[in-house]
């Protein structure tokens, strides 16, 4: 499974220091390696050390670059089918171009192709150091195990990158636009409707959000890769038609850890590359920031926030009418992240 978590800490001057999950860290070599000790009655013994820089010379794709665009999570995370992910690396681009939102994304911009497993990829963003691309829905039909990227730049193509696939990996983008703190999460009704949620306006209990994110995998009916979510029959992802994603709200503050109505899960009318999950907010959680964990059968992700306010009643009466369909916006996403304290509850995903 795949399992990713916003986990922090704070080290002493000695370089000692304990995370979320009870973990005892000491740091040395100028912060370059560690060891870490596990607690609460589990025994364990972790090491590690600092990746490597890499560089490279000509079309340089950098070996630990390729990252959900959302969450940013490191190679270790699988990779899966219409999943938007950021390429860095150098010599990527002759210049820097962008496809406009709204419209199908093409398989060459600016003279530069990105292959997954010698498959055409559809691009929205290329520039000397970083492309923006969209994973073939083709890696599931195919049953790759794993996915071989590479860049083509005007004829000259990088170095292979081999990553792991899964169905799903969720992602959900954040306001930061660099992996952490709030969701890119947009109230459905009421006087806030269509506004994103924030500190200052809150989501509160009952009401419907519409949460923007990747990695969703396949979807029915499906689409032509690089093809904007269509507005009329939508695409329904189908880890959420089989019955494996779900949505829970953890409210370490509180020690509250509620599931989320889902009511649709799947690509969001009229973008490319992005999906959409509206869901209701539980009571029981906040006020103060909330985690949004999303899970599938093969992935559970706790790794961005919402902040949650006060009473909802007025605004879950105005919601009615977005409980079964997406809600139309047109606005591009941004970034994630999040954590998980220790003796957090572990949500076992349905098979």
């Amino acid at each position: 499974i795949d399992y990713e978590i916003d986990d922090y800490m704070t080290f002493t001057t000695n370089g000692n220091g304990q995370d979320f999950d009870g973990y005892n860290y000491a740091f040395g070599d100028n912060g370059n390696a560690f060891v870490a000790i596990g607690t609460g009655g589990y025994f364990s013994l972790i090491a590690g050390v600092h990746a490597n820089t890499f560089t490279g010379s000509g079309v340089f794709l950098n070996p630990l670059g390729v990252t959900d665009a959302a969450s940013f999570a490191p190679i270790t995370a699988s990779l899966t089918p219409g999943e938007l992910v950021t390429l860095v690396g150098s010599g990527l681009s002759s210049s820097t171009l962008a496809t406009q939102g709204g419209q199908p994304f093409p398989t060459k911009l600016g003279g530069v192709e990105v292959l997954v497993n010698g498959m055409p990829a559809p691009i929205y963003y290329v520039s000397p150091g970083q492309i923006s691309a969209i994973l073939p829905y083709e890696l599931a039909t195919t049953n790759a195990v794993v996915a071989s990227i590479q860049v083509n730049n005007n004829g000259v193509t990088s170095n292979a990158v081999t990553q792991y696939t899964n169905d799903a990996l969720p992602g959900v983008f954040s306001q930061t636009q660099n992996g952490i703190g709030y969701a890119i999460a947009i109230h459905t009704a009421g006087a806030a409707a269509g506004k994103l949620v924030t500190e200052a306006s809150p989501a509160v209990a009952n009401e419907y959000l519409a949460v923007f994110l990747t990695g969703l995998g396949t979807v029915t009916p499906s689409i032509t890769d690089g093809a904007p979510g269509p507005s009329t029959t939508l695409s329904y992802a189908d880890q959420f038609t089989a019955g494996y994603l779900g949505v829970y709200f953890d409210d370490y503050n509180n020690n509250e850890f509620e599931p989320g109505n889902v009511t649709f899960a799947g690509l969001a009318p009229g973008l490319a590359g992005l999906y959409q999950i509206n869901v209701q907010v539980p009571t029981g959680v906040g006020p103060g920031d909330v985690y949004f964990e999303v899970f599938t059968d093969d992935a559970d992700v706790i790794q961005i926030q919402v902040p949650v306010g006060g009473s909802g009643t007025a605004i879950a009466a105005a919601a009615e009418h977005a409980r079964t369909g997406p809600v139309r916006v047109h606005r591009r996403p941004m970034a994630v992240r999040s954590r998980t304290p220790k003796n957090s509850p572990r949500l076992q995903s349905p098979r």
